[in-house]
């Protein structure tokens, strides 16, 4: 039996995470909008920008680029989720058909042809005969195939799902990089404009 992993609770935990409007506000103030991939320096000074802004803008551009690759797999694992609970559904029904192909002693059953296309877009293995009849013994295999399939596809899923976990770790230092030089930098010029 295939072992069902279900990462909707990490995922629920992962996204609001990235959600944090928090977040998206600091790093907006410094970069502005960044949709097209470029870094805004909305706030700083052209040629006299201070160093360390610009490498606190550098590490939010950074934080925003692992959160959107994160976020990427996120959408990839809910695709994921949704394609498991089909085959899950197939599985259930194949595991019908062999038993009516069972008790029909002598009658095959047919694989429904949104099954067969299943099995033929993913390129999952059936048991090749001149038509989709199949016995008790044929529609074991094609069971064992689906479930091997989806089997794959949960191993993919945790794979993607330490994707995240790195992301999220990246996305996390990060912005704790950019807050930690934004934070020093406005120490530094408030004791300047004490002394001054």
């Amino acid at each position: 039996m295939v072992e069902k992993y279900d990462p909707s609770s990490a995922l629920k935990n992962y996204a609001e995470m990235f959600n944090s409007p928090d977040d998206d506000k600091k790093a907006n103030d410094i970069l502005g909008n960044s949709a097209t991939g470029t870094v805004f320096l909305n706030n700083l000074p052209g040629a006299g920008a201070s160093i360390h802004l610009l490498f606190a803008a550098l590490q939010l551009e950074l934080a925003r680029t692992n959160k959107e690759k994160a976020m990427t797999y996120m959408e990839d694992i809910k695709a994921d989720q949704t394609k498991t609970k089909q085959i899950a559904d197939y599985i259930s029904q194949a595991r019908a058909l062999k038993l009516d192909a069972e008790d029909a002693k002598g009658k095959n059953s047919n694989m429904p042809d949104d099954m067969k296309q299943f099995y033929d877009n993913n390129g999952i293995k059936y048991y090749k005969t001149n038509d989709t009849a199949f016995t008790g013994d044929e529609w074991k295999y094609n069971i064992e195939s689906l479930e091997k399939y989806m089997e794959t596809m949960g191993t993919d899923t945790q794979q993607k799902m330490v994707y995240i976990q790195d992301f999220m770790g990246q996305y996390n230092s990060y912005l704790t990089g950019a807050n930690s030089v934004i934070q020093k930098n406005s120490e530094t010029l408030a004791a300047l404009t004490r002394i001054s």
